[in-house]
């Protein structure tokens, strides 16, 4: 489940930008936990186990 809030006033509409900005947030978050599921559903590994593995934040470019 993805949540993400996005205030918009009485008769007002949500810009283009904001709606950009929502779509890449959800985007981002998809591809930084695709790992855990590949480890939970293919690799054998528990919830837990995997969590671990993907909440290492790299530094650095290769």
């Amino acid at each position: 489940m993805f949540r993400h809030a996005a205030l918009v006033g009485e008769g007002d509409t949500m810009s283009f930008e904001h709606a950009e900005a929502i779509s890449e947030a959800a985007i981002e978050e998809c591809e930084r936990f695709y790992p855990v599921f590949q480890f939970v559903l293919w690799g054998g590994k528990s919830p837990s186990e995997a969590i671990s593995a993907a909440l290492i934040d790299t530094a650095g470019e290769a």
